[in-house]
C-alpha cells in the first residue's frame, strides 16, 4: 500500500511496461520458512495486478542466507569488515566468515542466482530488511541500476518505525520519505540526488504488506 501520489505514479510506471504475467521472486535473508508458509509453493498463483488485469505467479523462493533446514551464513559483507587485519589473510576462514564467498565455496549458484534477479527487475520491494552492511554487495547492486536514469526500475520500500504516526502527523509524510530515501542512498552507495530518487524510490511508512496475519 502507498500513498496515493505514490500509487498513481507507479502504476504510470508499471503500465509502460505492459506485462502479459507478472513473475515474483522472494529472496529472503532470514533463516526460516514464514513466507513459504504466507504465499504458498513455487509457481503458485498469487492474483491479478492492474488494468486490464495482469496475472501474478510466485516464480521461486531463495534462501541467500541458508535456511533452518540446510545451512545458515553467518558473517560479513567482506574482508574490509574484519577488524583483524591477519584474519583478512587466513583464506579458511574468509570461506567460512566471509557471507558471499561462504555461497561461492558451497558453488550453490546463489549468488549468481540473486545477481541475475537484481539486473532484470523491473520491481524490487524491501520488506522486513535493515539494509544492514553486512550485505553491502547486494545494496550497491541495487543502487548501481537506482543511479543510471535510463533504468527502468522502481524500488518501493515498506520501512517501520513506531515513533513516526503518519496517522497523526499526515503532513510529516513526505519529509520522513526523504529521511529514509537519504537512508538508502548513502547504504547502496548511489550518487543521484534524493529528489531525483523520488522518481525511483516509493517509501510506505508503517504500512501494510501482504495482509499478514
Amino acid at each position: 500500500e502507498l500513498e496515493p501520489k505514490q500509487r498513481t505514479e507507479f502504476e504510470s510506471f508499471y503500465s509502460s511496461i505492459k506485462p502479459v504475467k507478472v513473475y515474483v521472486d522472494c529472496v529472503t535473508f532470514n533463516y526460516t520458512n514464514t513466507f513459504e508458509k504466507v504465499l504458498g509453493k513455487d509457481e503458485a498463483f498469487l492474483g491479478y495486478i492492474g488494468e486490464p488485469k495482469v496475472q501474478v505467479y510466485l516464480n521461486q523462493f531463495l534462501h541467500l542466507h541458508g535456511s533452518l533446514d540446510d545451512m545458515i551464513l553467518v558473517g560479513v559483507n567482506d574482508v574490509s569488515q574484519i577488524a583483524n587485519q591477519a584474519f583478512r589473510d587466513d583464506a579458511e576462514l574468509l570461506e567460512e566468515f566471509v557471507k558471499p564467498e561462504i555461497n561461492n565455496g558451497c558453488e550453490n549458484m546463489i549468488n549468481e542466482t540473486f545477481s541475475r534477479l537484481i539486473q532484470n527487475a523491473h520491481v524490487i520491494v524491501l520488506f522486513g530488511v535493515s539494509i544492514g552492511k553486512t550485505d553491502s554487495v547486494w545494496w550497491h547492486a541495487i543502487g548501481k541500476r537506482l543511479d543510471d536514469p535510463n533504468e527502468k526500475l522502481r524500488l518501493i520500500y515498506y520501512p517501520y518505525d513506531r515513533k513516526k504516526d503518519t496517522e497523526q502527523y499526515p503532513f510529516r509524510k513526505l519529509r520522513w520519505s526523504k529521511d529514509y530515501i537519504a537512508f538508502l542512498r548513502d547504504r547502496m552507495g548511489i550518487q543521484a540526488s534524493v529528489e531525483e530518487l523520488r522518481e525511483r524510490i516509493y517509501v510506505g511508512i508503517n504500512k501494510p504488506f501482504l495482509n499478514l496475519v
